[in-house]
């Protein structure tokens, strides 16, 4: 019987043991008439609903966070109804509340290698840290979001906005005066949706933004201005990406604090060796563990281009977190051709290091191979062609496009395929709109951008409602579509 069965039991054994010893009590008041009836009951069924909801949430594994920079004046509220000033180090969980003063700042970092970044006058609620999904709740001023790429789903609320970062880095302002949020994205995309509104979620990526009032029915995709790009807010988390430096490769990676005053151990002794292994399928690498000893707070599963990754990660650096122990394998996918790429994995201690690296896994994924076209072979002709006085160079040069043509349909549930055709070359890219009247147009409707040399956009629909498509050759600027396409009705499946 594995040492997992071996729990089972004993806490089944503990819980028939407190049942009984309440029983037992349960009757002895009765006969000395000490205690009510219904208290006894009260008392009886209050211990043994304790004992079972700690046994349901026992296995459940929590995200922690630590304050890994303190500026000014950073408070938590937890348990108490007030806040607390809180120090360099200090952990905080879920259902915590952080908050930042005038012109003071902080840095939170979580297990799976996510950050988030408070400006000043900031309120934030850790509302969800789950190592599947994790939701903060907004209330006021700026933050700057640092998405771990991974399996966690990460989402931000923020008065009437969702946002859904897709392996990202972000920030979200909330103006509690003007009832407004501004979402601003850096790296790859964000997902945003406004409550109660049927309109499909809208794509932002890198480059562009929205804002979004409470009276708001639709997001709207704008670009970045010059000033969003280089607020003192934008400036200092500029500065802390690039000040992200190697490490040293160690068999203990550093302490994330930094102070010998906040002293954080493991609530859970941790004593265990972890081997990995892995091969190459395609342009993925799988990867397998095993684990001599304990990892009661689950592994750390670095991904990077040099040799011996190390948590904290280094600049460029990727991870995937695993809560459970139980977790022996892993397909890493999407990773670059033509290059070598070096994993690892470490025991996580559940505060913020890891306590054992496993060994070095280098592994090559070859680049693709070009098919070379057939050497054509010149032969000579009897007649001689004159030079001419001047030398003339033909430049084949794409047509600019001028018509665009969409198609439109509906075969899986929630989801309708877009793809388009254009009758020339295209600069800028495209705006693919989706909306419940005829000629949805941009910025009116949802639409979302495509680059140049994409060709097909999958939307996500509410199923049973009628859409109406079309896609525009997009020019730049808020409003700039060259041409619109046909308008394509379509009912969602």
């Amino acid at each position: 019987m594995n040492d997992k069965n071996d729990k089972k039991y004993k806490k089944l054994f503990i819980l028939v043991s407190i049942f009984f010893i309440a029983l037992l009590g349960f009757t002895i008041g009765l006969l000395n008439n000490r205690f009510s009836y219904k208290n006894q009951i009260a008392s009886l069924t209050g211990i043994v609903s304790q004992y079972i909801t700690n046994l349901n949430t026992e296995d459940k594994y929590q995200l922690k966070g630590i304050v890994a920079l303190k500026e000014g004046t950073v408070e938590v509220k937890s348990n108490f109804p007030i806040y607390l000033p809180v120090a360099k180090g200090t952990t905080v969980s879920e259902g915590n509340y952080i908050k930042t003063g005038p012109e003071s700042r902080t840095v939170i970092e979580f297990d799976d290698g996510s950050a988030i970044r408070l400006g000043e006058n900031s309120e934030v609620r850790l509302s969800n840290l789950g190592d599947e999904l994790i939701l903060l709740t907004q209330y006021e001023g700026s933050v700057y979001h640092r998405v771990q790429k991974g399996n966690v789903i990460y989402n931000v609320k923020s008065l009437n906005t969702l946002a859904t970062a897709m392996g990202t880095q972000f920030t979200v302002a909330t103006d509690v005066i003007e009832k407004k949020t501004d979402v601003i994205v850096f790296e790859n995309q964000v997902e945003v949706s406004i409550k109660g509104e049927e309109n499909p979620k809208q794509r932002l990526l890198s480059g562009e933004k929205t804002s979004i009032a409470l009276e708001t029915k639709t997001v709207d995709v704008l670009p970045q201005t010059e000033e969003d790009k280089n607020t003192d807010f934008v400036k200092w988390n500029k500065e802390l990406n690039e000040n992200i430096k190697p490490e040293k490769s160690e068999n203990i990676s550093p302490k994330v604090i930094p102070t010998t005053k906040v002293v954080i151990e493991p609530t859970t002794a941790i004593n265990g060796k972890v081997y990995l292994s892995g091969n190459i399928d395609n342009d993925k690498v799988n990867l397998g563990w095993t684990l001599t000893g304990t990892a009661p707070y689950g592994y750390k599963l670095l991904h990077s281009a040099k040799p011996e990754p190390v948590f904290p990660l280094r600049e460029g650096d990727q991870m995937q977190y695993f809560s459970s122990s139980e977790t022996k394998s892993y397909s890493w996918e999407d990773l670059a051709k033509g290059m070598t790429h070096h994993f690892r994995i470490g025991i996580y201690d559940g505060i913020g290091n890891i306590i054992s690296y496993s060994n070095n896994v280098s592994i090559t994924i070859p680049a693709e191979e070009k098919k070379q076209e057939p050497t054509k072979t010149t032969l000579p002709t009897s007649k001689t062609i004159a030079p001419t006085s001047k030398s003339t160079t033909e430049k084949t040069t794409a047509a600019t496009a001028t018509e665009i043509s969409v198609s439109a349909v509906s075969n899986e549930t929630g989801k309708a395929v877009v793809e388009w055709t254009v009758n020339g070359s295209v600069q800028s890219g495209f705006k693919i709109c989706a909306g419940k009247n005829i000629n949805p147009s941009y910025p009116l409707d949802n639409c979302v951008f495509q680059s140049p040399e994409i060709r097909r956009y999958i939307f996500e629909l509410p199923s049973g409602e009628t859409y109406h498509i079309r896609a525009g050759i997009y020019v730049g600027g808020e409003t700039k579509i060259s041409t619109y396409s046909n308008d394509i009705e379509v009912k969602v499946k």
